[in-house]
Order: C-alpha cells, then structure tokens, then sequence
C-alpha cells in the first residue's frame, strides 16, 4: 500500500495542466501568496461590508486533482461567492479544505457563520474559526489569514455575552474576547482595521471590564483609519467634535420612547462616564424603577440625582431628589432630625421651582400644596401657595390647575378639611400582600397588588395579572391580565410575566385561521419564553420545559432540534420541574 503525499500530487497535477506556467510552484503557495483578503461583512455586531479583493490571485481557471476529485479552482470558487452561486462556492471551498487549504477553512467558517449554503452553524463555525487563529498563528507563512479568523472568533464570543449571567464566567469572556481582539490587531501580515476599531471602542469607553483609557484606544482608531476603516473615522470625528454625547443621549430617548430599555440603558450608563448631567438624571430612574432587567436601587438613583442638583443645578434632579427625601419621613422618628429633611426638602423643591434654566412646574405644584395647606411645618401661606400653583398652572401642570379651582370655588375651610384628607394612603408592603395572598384574604391581597402596580412596580403588576387570569378578587378578565404580563414582560424583564404572557398566546393559536398571523404567533410565543428561559436575573424554569418540549418535538413549526431541547429540559429539570423530569425519563435521558 503506497503512502501518497496530498500536496506532492496536487502539484504534480498543475504541472500537468501549464508546465510553463507554473514552473513547479505548489498550488497552496500560490494562494498564500496572492492578495486575496477576506473581509468582513454586515452581521448582527455591526462589521462593516467590503468588497472581496480577488483580482490578484494568480491560480489556473481550472484544475482536475482524480485523488480529491478536486474540478474547481480556488479562484473559480471565490468568483462563484462573488456571483452569489453559494452552493457551488461552497462545494469547493469544502473540497480544498479537506485538502488542509488554511484559506479554505476560513471560507467554510464564514459560511457556516452566515449560512450562504443552507443553515447557519455556530457551533462548527467557532471552531473553525479558533483552529485558524490558534494554528496559523504559529505559521509564518500563513499569518496573513489568522488575523481575519481571530477577529471572528472574538466576534462570535462578544454572542456569548448576552448568555451568560455568571460574573465569573464573563470575566473569562472579555479576557479571551480581547485576547484575540488583540492578536488580529497586531498581526504583522494582515492585521485586521475591524479589530483595531473595536478596541478602539471598548478601551474609549472602558467596556468589556477594562478600565478606561481614552489614549490607548484612539490610537487603535487611527490605526483603523489609516486603513480606511470608515466607523473608526467617524468616531474620531464625533469624538474630536464632542458630538458622541449627544448623539447617544438622543439615541437613547429614542430607545427608552420604543421600550427598548436595554438598548437605553446602555446609551444613559456611558454618557454617564462622560459625567453627562442629563444621562444621569436617566440612569436614576432607570435604577429608581427598576427598568431594563435590572433590580431597584433607590440608595444609587438619590446620589445621582443629588450630584446632578448640587454640581449642574439641574431642576428634574432637584425635584426628583426632594420626593426620595419626603419618602424618608415615615423611616425618621427623632424630632430634630425630622425637622431638618423638612427644611432639606424645602429647599430643593424651591431650588428646582425658582430654577433660572428651567423651572420645573411639578416642584412649583408641591411647594403651593405645602404652604396652602401648611404640610412640612410651614406656617400656612395661601397667597404664597396660589403664586406658585399659578406658576406651575401655566406650565399646563394639570394638578395645579384642579387645585387652584378647588381653591377658587370651595368655602377655605372646607378646602381646608379635604387637602389635609389628600394625604398619600400607606402602601401596603408587597411581603404583606403575598402573605395575605396566602392565608386566603384575597380581598386585601387584590388592594395590595393593586396600589404597587399603580406605583409601576414590575412584581405587583405580575400580581394584579395572576389575580385577573385567575379571578381571585372576583371575576377573571384575562384579556386585562395579559396586559399587565405584557407590560411587567417588556418594561421589567420580569420573567414569570414573559412566560405567563407567552401561556396565553399559545392559547390565541387555536383561534386563528389565518397561516400568516399564525407563524407571527408562534415565532412570538417562542420569542417570550426564551426571553423568560434566559433571563439573567431570574432564569424561568416553566419557560425551560415549555422550549425543551417545542424542540425536543418540533412544536410551533420550528425546527425539530433534540440536543437543544434536552439542553433546556436539563436546565429545567435541575431547577426541580417536575414535567421537565417527566419528559427527560419519557425521552429516556
């Protein structure tokens, strides 16, 4: 039995075909040596598109390899890519990888990753892609295609951002995602300018768990723009000109007006490195109301809004401030130090109604409210009370403008008697409702639920819709329950609230005729559940079995995937769901 030498005959083969062209020259060097770059294109992290560069690769039109059977050039294959023929193009690439051509192995990565031939695989993509930027890496005379292999690989990890929710496992992530970040920037060969921008970015606004250095990552962003990089030439700009702060701050207002709250959250948390007064006015309700899957944090939120009050004189901030403060009367007992956050709150109530950039009319409703009815210990003032609410009526304050007629057609005392009787109602703590909830007093659970929701608390609209659904309080109006599961589901994050409301959609499935609306339904359906499967604050384990069900069976008309399905019944299972366990035994894993 003869060993044959692949590369030998391969070359003997060209031989065959142009003697005098060729001159011996193995065919793998001559696509190592040509110009060829592979580019990035248009993908969900935003890689710019160029244009293939294959006009100066030297390989014959045509060659016939009867070991492979190898009938289609490097070259054709790339020009049949560049003609969109993608399964020919495939097909090729496939043949000279099997034939250990590095550039081929990027190719059939990049086709995997997109799903030019048929479906996308991830999976076998990354692993092509880390094979040619570990092992080329090593090889001086294939340097030129590991740069591009590195940044994809890193590329496909910055996916696996999202996913993960355990701090240590993401720390690991950004290390190897600028590791290999890194190596596709300082490639001596070909070093990648998709790279350099995106380093540029992240040490510019210190993201990825880097501190930030602002130095170091323009110096990436020129690198970048020397070669033409078109999105590090526009940051440079937007940088150089002080356009990026608002630029991202009117982004982000666009965002959090479409709910898409993590999109704004993000925008709000980088100006605020940028010590933007107006994003942290933002990011303090963000963390004041718990938006973007993200827990309340009431103790950040009031330092945010006492350094945008004290250091940039901002109304809203001042305001804002002054209502966290008032809700800390109820917490303080001492009689001295109440009299004091009295006095604290005064003055930033009058600081943001007396503001002389932009007085705020909510501030100027409080302040006439307080000294019409003498709330705070202030000796009662009537006149100084209407001056302000006349203020804030004229700022369209629609309180202010109910006050004032109250005030206009009511006998005083008897004004009197109802404002005092305007005090805010205590709220009933949410722990309270859940126990009465379980000793059966629904009743008082359902008023409890009821004024949280109101206060947009995500938990108790969960509350108020379980009630509905369920008709506790009385009759079930589940068309109002889906509404508040809509709305903890999109605003919150809340991950009971995505499951429950992707529960009901299943059921809208057999009432619908129309196949359309019905592939809408169900791509919506699996949408919510994987939302509430993956969410990294609370992780549904119902959401888990519901999607290791639909794909272990091919339900919903997606595709029929076992090892997914099982992978989610586990994650189930191992979060004690019993009809997860079920199925697991049922399907015998």
């Amino acid at each position: 039995m003869f060993s044959y030498d692949h590369n030998f005959i391969f070359s003997l083969q060209f031989l065959a075909v142009s003697n005098n062209q060729l001159k011996f020259n193995h065919y793998n060097n001559l696509i190592e040596n040509s110009d060829y770059n592979l580019a990035s294109n248009t993908d969900e992290f935003g890689s710019a598109c160029r244009i293939l560069n294959v006009n100066n690769i030297c390989a014959p039109e045509k060659v016939t390899c009867a070991f492979e059977n190898v009938t289609v050039s490097f070259r054709d294959g790339i020009k049949m890519h560049k003609d969109k023929k993608y399964n020919d193009a495939w097909k090729c690439f496939k043949q000279h990888a099997k034939l250990n051509n590095s550039l081929a192995k990027v190719w059939l990565g990049y086709y995997l990753f997109y799903g030019y031939h048929g479906e996308k695989d991830l999976i076998q993509a990354r692993k092509l892609f880390k094979e040619a930027a570990d092992k080329y890496n090593h090889c001086e005379s294939q340097l030129r295609y590991a740069a591009e292999s590195q940044f994809r690989y890193a590329l496909l990890l910055l996916g696996d951002l999202r996913k993960e929710s355990n701090e240590t496992m993401k720390d690991k992530l950004y290390k190897e995602i600028l590791h290999y970040m890194e190596l596709a920037a300082g490639n001596s060969e070909n070093s990648s300018d998709d790279a350099m921008y995106y380093l540029g970015y992240i040490y510019v606004f210190g993201k990825l768990g880097v501190n930030r250095n602002e130095g170091r990552g323009i110096k990436y962003l020129r690198r970048a723009a020397r070669n033409d990089n078109y999105r590090a030439v526009a940051l440079l700009a937007k940088l150089e000109n002080g356009e990026v702060p608002l630029i991202l701050f009117d982004k982000g207002i666009k965002m959090h007006k479409r709910k898409n709250y993590y999109g704004a959250w993000v925008c709000f948390n980088r100006l605020a490195e940028f010590n933007h007064p107006l994003a942290k006015v933002w990011l303090g309700y963000y963390l004041l109301y718990g938006h973007y899957h993200r827990k309340k944090d009431p103790i950040r939120a009031r330092q945010l809004f006492k350094e945008v009050a004290d250091k940039h004189n901002h109304s809203e901030a001042q305001c804002q401030y002054a209502f966290l403060l008032i809700d800390d009367i109820k917490k303080v007992t001492n009689e001295p130090e109440k009299g004091n956050l009295y006095k604290e709150i005064l003055y930033y109530l009058g600081l943001a109604a007396e503001n002389s950039e932009n007085p705020c009319d909510i501030a100027m409703y409080y302040l006439g409210y307080i000294y019409v009815a003498g709330k705070l210990r202030v000796r009662r003032d009537k006149e100084r009370g209407i001056k302000y609410l006349v203020k804030a009526s004229s700022n369209n304050n629609d309180r202010a403008i109910a006050l004032l007629a109250k005030l206009e057609f009511a006998d005083y005392p008897e004004f009197e008697e109802e404002i005092y009787d305007e005090e805010v109602v205590p709220v009933i703590s949410l722990k309270d409702g859940i126990e009465m909830h379980k000793a059966k007093n629904y009743k008082s659970a359902w008023k409890c639920f009821k004024q949280n929701a109101e206060l947009n608390n995500p938990v108790e609209k969960f509350w108020v819709g379980y009630y509905l659904l369920y008709g506790y309080h009385g009759e079930k109006v589940p068309i109002q329950a889906r509404k508040y599961f809509k709305e903890a589901a999109d605003e919150h994050n809340h991950s009971e609230s995505q499951c429950r409301y992707a529960v009901l959609l299943l059921g809208d499935l057999g009432k619908l005729t129309d196949e359309t609306a019905k592939n809408i339904l169900r791509k919506e359906i699996v949408y919510y559940f994987e939302l509430a499967a993956e969410n990294p604050d609370n992780r549904n384990a119902d959401a888990m079995y519901y999607l290791g069900d639909i794909y272990t069976a091919g339900i919903l008309k997606v595709k029929k995937d076992e090892e997914r399905g099982v992978y989610y019944l586990k994650l189930a299972a191992n979060n004690k769901n019993e009809r997860a366990i079920a199925l697991l035994k049922k399907l015998g894993k």
